[in-house]
């Protein structure tokens, strides 16, 4: 069961692509039960925490959603927006309250289990910050990080710290 834990681990490559609005759409099968998957994803701090570029999150409980204050790394200093992140039939979406520094922020985990033990896991982003940066080294950013966030699920699913 290692052994087979441990392959799908490294055959594991996120496929990342970018759509015409600019949404990037990371996604990847994981050797997991939607419900494992879910038991991650359900913690809306420890979620937002599976990027590297997170650099803090405070989340609060509204109802069934959670209103984040999430401060992540930019170019120069780092940018700072506050989000509500509720859940939808299949996983979770967060959309912008507010910010100085991003002009939009639409970000949507879905989860899509195919069999008992095999989940494709979705994850949307779409950005656009209120920074001087080209668009396309902004957008470099965001498909990097996205691709890291899903190998990061992947590494808590499968019992990493």
């Amino acid at each position: 069961m290692l052994i087979f834990s441990l392959a799908s681990a490294l055959a594991a490559e996120p496929t990342v692509t970018t759509q015409a609005d600019g949404t990037v759409v990371a996604r990847m099968e994981v050797a997991a039960s939607a419900e494992a998957i879910r038991a991650i994803l359900s913690d809306s701090e420890a979620s937002v925490r599976l990027s590297a570029d997170v650099l803090s999150v405070d989340a609060a409980l509204k109802g069934k959603c959670s209103e984040m204050t999430v401060q992540t790394k930019g170019a120069w200093n780092p940018l700072e927006y506050k989000a509500l992140r509720c859940p939808t039939a299949n996983g979770w979406r967060t959309s912008l309250i507010e910010s100085d520094d991003f002009s939009a922020l639409e970000v949507e985990w879905k989860l899509d289990p195919s069999c008992s033990d095999l989940t494709t896991v979705e994850y949307r982003v779409r950005t656009d910050v209120d920074i001087v940066a080209p668009k396309a080294l902004v957008q470099q950013g965001v498909r990097r990080s996205a691709r890291d966030t899903l190998k990061e699920l992947l590494r808590k699913v499968l019992g990493g710290k």
